[in-house]
């Protein structure tokens, strides 16, 4: 309501220039009123959305029976208990295994599931899901976020439009008009996109609350919460084919506050568990929630997502089956075989968090220091102080490409197993490995870099590598020939290791594993200390012109 009454604010101001007490009484009512029909207008405006750009097709519970006649006999129960109708069930052609309701009145629910939903999970394990969001709808959950998701609803729709409208404006013959249209409609779609992810903020927290209590009542009147415990596990594992082009699908993005599981923190736990289930390796694969216990990087990815982690999840679900009599699915009592030492752990964090802070806690140093000097020395030189704010700006750019990048003095050979279940991975300063795999894939990621998708025997992984400056000025196709004829090579990857919302290597060397042949270098280091070094140089510069004045 607040974003409400800041938009009528902003056009009573036009046009009065003291608001008194009679125009916030206007204000007041004018919110309230769009308030309300907002709230109605939610679920027609996320049926609009979902229906244009998932091609949500409406059918019968009867046609989803012959998939999972438990989740059926579920809602039906619900129903008849609670003296509710039943539930409109929309279903996607898709293979992302994908779940969501919304609805704002306890009569007018839309549940919508995926054809990958059922690919991934058993019929149990479908009615757990269901039980997830039969509880959002006891405890009135659904009506508040649905309601409070339409901003993120209205904003993705605004960015695929525009996206769509930039795409056909380059094809065809190009003029100057077309191409300057085709550039703004390009950037609002990523203002607009950039405005859905902050909005996601907004859910954030009434979703992590509420999930706990979904999960207990899906456990509840199911019986089943192992049923739930390997159900998240599985529909992340479903992402793992399509890592990373499915990590920006459209469906997973337009339904990740009103789903059952937050896609975009869930590759780590997919990846761990598709090993599992291929059984490619022997080692305890379920120490990959030890990250998300006791790491605080785990905490702070749970503050940038719209669920509590998955391990958190699983966790309490044991405490929930414990209570049903039932012997859980996982033994999170048995998981630590020694305890880790939180000492360590803080430490790192907190060297990390300088760390990411440096290029611009450098600059507010720079600044202070710059308006001391100034007063001690009776200089008041506006060049001086914006050259002091640049040279510490790029010292603090090569203080974080240092740490961030460390040396290759003690690079460790390893294989993904073993870095995903490290407990200690950081998200921000890098491991130096070494990781045998196959190169599946590479994509370009932005103008300067590409992404590389690489299998070792354990999984699958992403790599960032980024061009050799000069190369990437004079033949930027020679990268992607290099590229080419690497694919599908074995190989060995040298790099740095982090983990956050998706485990990850920054590519420093790309190899034959056997036999000598093409070499591919990727140039981290020499960008961070190319980009610091010109503004340490330009900061010169102005500090040079502030003594000349």
């Amino acid at each position: 309501m607040s974003l409400i009454l800041g938009f009528w604010l902003f056009w009573v101001s036009r046009f009065v220039l003291v608001i008194s007490a009679g125009w916030w009484t206007v204000l007041g009512f004018l919110t309230v009123i769009t308030s309300v029909l907002f709230f109605f207008m939610a679920p027609w405006l996320i049926d609009i959305t979902q229906k244009r750009y998932q091609r949500v097709q409406w059918i019968t519970w009867a046609e989803l029976e012959f998939r999972s006649a438990e989740a059926v006999e579920l809602v039906q129960f619900f129903c008849d208990v609670h003296n509710r109708d039943i539930p409109r069930l929309g279903w996607i052609d898709a293979p992302q295994p994908v779940i969501f309701c919304y609805g704002v009145l306890p009569n007018s629910i839309r549940i919508v599931v995926s054809r990958g939903l059922f690919e991934v999970l058993d019929d149990d394990e479908v009615a757990t899901t269901i039980g997830h969001l039969l509880g959002r709808i006891v405890n009135g959950s659904c009506f508040v976020l649905t309601f409070v998701s339409l901003p993120t609803q209205v904003f993705y729709l605004l960015h695929v439009a525009l996206e769509r409208l930039s795409f056909r404006l380059k094809q065809g013959k190009s003029t100057r008009i077309k191409t300057l249209s085709a550039r703004f409609a390009k950037w609002s779609s990523i203002f607009f996109h950039f405005l859905f992810d902050v909005s996601h903020y907004l859910l954030s927290g009434l979703m992590r609350r509420t999930t706990y209590l979904n999960d207990r009542y899906s456990a509840e009147v199911t019986g089943n919460p192992n049923g739930l415990m390997r159900a998240l596990p599985k529909m992340a594992r479903g992402l793992v084919p399509g890592i990373p082009n499915q990590m920006n699908a459209r469906i997973l993005e337009s339904t990740r506050s009103l789903g059952v599981y937050d896609y975009q923190t869930n590759s780590t736990i997919g990846v761990a568990f598709e090993i599992l289930y291929s059984r490619q390796s022997d080692k305890n694969i379920y120490e990959v929630f030890l990250w998300e216990l006791f790491n605080p990087w785990g905490s702070w990815l749970e503050f940038h997502s719209t669920h509590p982690l998955t391990a958190k999840r699983l966790e309490r679900l044991t405490a929930y089956g414990k209570q049903l009599g039932l012997t859980p699915e996982y033994q999170f009592d048995k998981l630590l075989v020694k305890p880790l030492s939180k000492r360590q752990l803080r430490y790192q964090f907190g060297r990390d968090l300088i760390i990411q802070v440096s290029p611009w806690l450098a600059p507010l140093l720079g600044y202070i220091l710059a308006e001391i000097l100034n007063r001690t020395l009776d200089l008041y030189s506006g060049w001086f102080t914006i050259s002091l704010v640049l040279i510490c700006f790029g010292l603090g750019l090569m203080f974080q490409g240092a740490l961030r990048y460390p040396s290759y003095r003690r690079v460790r050979d390893t294989d993904l197993v073993t870095l995903l279940l490290d407990p200690y991975a950081s998200a921000v300063r890098g491991e130096p490995v070494q990781v045998p795999g196959e190169l599946l894939s590479y994509s370009p990621k932005d103008p300067l870099g590409y992404l590389l998708k690489l299998e070792d025997q354990g999984g699958i992984i992403i790599i960032n590598a980024l061009a050799d400056p000069i190369e990437w000025y004079t033949d930027r196709g020679g990268v992607v020939q290099k590229l080419e004829q690497l694919a599908g090579e074995s190989l060995l990857v040298a790099g740095w290791f982090r983990r956050f919302n998706y485990a990850s290597l920054d590519l420093s060397t790309l190899r034959p594993l056997v036999g000598e042949g093409l070499f591919f270098r990727s140039y981290h280091q020499y960008w961070n200390n190319l980009t610091s070094t010109i503004v340490v140089v330009v900061g010169l510069c102005f500090l040079a012109l502030s003594a000349l004045l």
